[in-house]
């Protein structure tokens, strides 16, 4: 008798649609194997920072806090959605939110470790830049 089973889904629909429905797909998988499921909203134009590059950055909280993260692809509402019905703002809330599955002292692990990646980001992004002068330029000023 095999022990494997093995079951195939297949999502159809419009690109969004697609990205949107798998997401919650594996989320749903993960609840029906017994995995505690948790959400945060992170800013959508944070995840590809915050995700680093080749994702390295939720690799490495997934890993050390055996979690699984999902959020939507970068490419998400790109395509445009005429007639989904739905408002810019609800668009954009879906965007945000980022789903982390495990066991449950783990997820608020990997949750707070997001929010920590994220506010870090932020704090970077929002520090004043100084413009750097060129010392040269003064003595020609003065030369002149």
């Amino acid at each position: 008798m095999d022990s494997e089973r093995t079951c195939e889904l297949l999502i159809t629909g419009k690109l969004d649609s697609v990205d949107t429905a798998r997401v919650r797909l594996l989320v749903m998988l993960d609840k029906l194997g017994g995995l505690h499921a948790d959400s945060v909203e992170i800013d959508c134009k944070l995840l590809c920072i915050v995700a680093k590059r080749k994702r390295a950055a939720i690799q490495e909280i997934q890993e050390g806090t055996a979690t699984n993260i999902y959020y939507p692809s970068p490419l998400h509402g790109l395509t445009g959605a005429p007639g989904t019905g739905k408002t810019a703002a609800s668009l954009r809330s879906m965007l945000n939110v980022v789903w982390i599955t495990g066991d449950f002292l783990n997820v608020q692990r990997a949750k707070e470790k997001l929010l920590q990646a994220s506010l870090a980001v932020v704090s970077v992004m929002s520090k004043p830049i100084m413009p750097m002068t060129n010392p040269n330029s003064e003595q020609q000023h003065l030369v002149s």
